[in-house]
C-alpha cells in the first residue's frame, strides 16, 4: 500500500515523521536494516575465517567485499534512519513493514535520492577499505 504525502516535516524522536534527506524509516524498518547489517558482518567474519583456515589466495579473499557492502549498508541505514532503496524510489515508511508512502514533492524526492547515493557511496568506500584490510593482512 502506497499513499501520497507532501512536504517534509520536522522529526520528533518519539513519533518520527518523514524528513527529506534525513529520515525516511521508522522503528520496524530500522530494525530490518540493523539485522541486515549484522547478517552481513557475520557472513564476512565466517567467510574470512574460512579463507584463513583454507589458506585461500588473496584474490578469493577479496570476495569479502560483497558481504561487507551488506554489513556497512545495513549499519549506515539503521544508524541514519534512512533507507537507500526507499530514497531512490521516493517513498518512506514509519508504520508496519510493507506500508510505504510515496513522496509527492519532486524537490523532496531529489533530496532523498542525493542522500541515498551519499550513503551508498559511504558504504562502498568503507567496504573497499575493509576488504583491502582483510585481503592484504598476512594469513
Amino acid at each position: 500500500m502506497v499513499r501520497r504525502v507532501s512536504g517534509p516535516t520536522k522529526m520528533n524522536l518519539k513519533t518520527p515523521k518523514y524528513n527529506s534527506g534525513s529520515c525516511n524509516i521508522g522503528g520496524a524498518e530500522v530494525r530490518r536494516r540493523r539485522v541486515s547489517g549484522i547478517t552481513g558482518a557475520v557472513v564476512s567474519v565466517v567467510f574470512y575465517i574460512s579463507c584463513i583456515s583454507l589458506n585461500a589466495p588473496k584474490g578469493i579473499r577479496a570476495i569479502i567485499f560483497l558481504p561487507l557492502v551488506l554489513a556497512w549498508t545495513g549499519w549506515l541505514q539503521s544508524r541514519n534512519k534512512f533507507c537507500v532503496a526507499f530514497g531512490l524510489m521516493g517513498v518512506f515508511n514509519f508504520g508496519e513493514l510493507g506500508q510505504a508512502s510515496r513522496i509527492a514533492e519532486a524537490d523532496a524526492r531529489a533530496v532523498d535520492r542525493k542522500r541515498a547515493l551519499v550513503l551508498l557511496g559511504q558504504a562502498v568506500a568503507l567496504s573497499i577499505v575493509s576488504a583491502l584490510f582483510f585481503t592484504l593482512i598476512p594469513a
